[in-house]
């Protein structure tokens, strides 16, 4: 088989539509005004109605998914926000493959010691995988080494150079083109980078003196600067340094804030964020997510942003905030969804929630197994989407 490799070659790909079948075809309505998009439909896979389990896959091998739901997709999706003019941003990914790969200098000691006998060694991190993103707030969640971090990456065309990578993305139904999503999508690293002797302030008028147009003013300027700064609840420590590990700053969950608000700069329909609640208490975790679901939902600002970000095992009131759910497991998607639909998908194929019990860390607890526990092989089971 031969994988293909995004990188920065993204732009130079050709408009291939994927096959389309009866049974997973979705009319996608688009609006007049919307130029050069492609009016073609195309598969999605949103919504699960009925589901079964089926034995557990084997590390490398292709998921063979086995449906009980009967019939096409009746649901309809709009590109329109209803409570924004802004047209919603719709991701698609279709049967995406990502390997990685030996670096050079290994990959040629490893052939002098196999004397031409050299099978490159290479690792499944996403195993032909297919799901949509729309609008609101997705959790990617997963255990760890589950392909969370990797499928963000993809997606926001970040991946690493020694990654190869099969499959179609499309945005907006037209193809992944670095430069469009360079222009309407921010990425948040789990670790920042800030320079500690800057303010908040200074570090955000910085860095809309980089990333704003030409023609913005100054007074222009620093209004956007104001408005991020209300939004991301920056206001207060306006005028403090971010900090050194010699002199203390603003504080891990302000440092959080503060990085997605240089996102928010430039106004993105679409932002990823990897693992942001990472090394927070769980109340400032929580305050940052209600600050990401006014984001998701436009009620902090003039138009809504679709919030992709991974997350570990959120708490139940993280966990509620989310509108949406994927879920990975050793490079599968074992469900994607409504999150509030996920327990009685999972409670369907035999998987009930028990009384006080976090909903996330239930939906884990079944999708990761010990290999050394006798019981699970008869509780092995993968949620599979329509």
């Amino acid at each position: 088989m031969e994988y293909t490799s995004y990188g920065n070659h993204v732009r130079d790909r050709t408009d291939v539509f994927l096959p389309i079948t009866d049974e997973n075809e979705i009319d996608v309505k688009l609006p007049s005004h919307v130029t050069g998009m492609s009016r073609k439909p195309f598969p999605l896979t949103l919504e699960v109605t009925r589901l079964t389990s089926i034995p557990s896959f084997n590390h490398g091998q292709q998921q063979q998914h086995q449906s009980m739901g009967a019939g096409p997709f009746e649901r309809q999706l709009s590109l329109l926000d209803p409570t924004s003019d802004r047209v919603s941003t719709i991701l698609v990914w279709e049967r995406l493959t990502v390997l990685s790969r030996e670096d050079k200098t290994t990959e040629f000691f490893r052939k002098v010691r196999s004397c031409n006998r050299y099978v490159p060694k290479r690792k499944c991190l996403l195993n032909n995988v297919s799901g949509a993103i729309t609008g609101g707030l997705w959790a990617v969640m997963g255990p760890s080494g589950s392909g969370k971090s990797t499928l963000l990456n993809t997606l926001a065309c970040r991946l690493d150079v020694n990654t190869i990578t099969q499959g179609e993305m499309r945005l907006n139904g037209a193809p992944y083109n670095n430069a469009e999503l360079k222009r309407i999508a921010g990425y948040v690293m789990q670790d920042d980078l800030l320079n500690g002797c800057l303010t908040v302030e200074e570090t955000l008028m910085y860095t809309a003196e980089l990333r704003l147009p030409r023609t913005f003013t100054n007074k222009q300027r620093r209004t956007r600067v104001e408005d991020v700064m209300i939004d991301m609840g920056l206001s207060h420590v306006r005028n403090v340094i971010i900090g050194t590990p010699m002199k203390k700053g603003i504080s891990g969950g302000e440092r959080k804030r503060l990085c997605v608000g240089m996102q928010l700069l430039n106004r993105p329909q679409l932002l990823f964020l990897d693992e942001p609640t990472s090394s927070l208490d769980s109340v400032t975790a929580l305050d940052l997510l209600q600050t990401f679901h006014s984001l998701a939902h436009g009620k902090t600002q003039e138009k809504a942003v679709t919030i992709v970000c991974s997350i570990h095992q959120p708490q139940s009131k993280i966990f509620n905030l989310f509108d949406s759910l994927i879920l990975l497991k050793e490079g599968n998607i074992i469900y994607q969804g409504q999150r509030n639909q996920a327990m009685e998908t999972f409670r369907a194929a035999g998987f009930p929630c028990p009384l006080y019990t976090n909903p996330a860390d239930h939906l884990l607890d079944v999708i990761t197994l010990s290999k050394r526990d006798p019981s699970a092989k008869h509780n092995e089971a993968i949620v599979t989407p329509k």
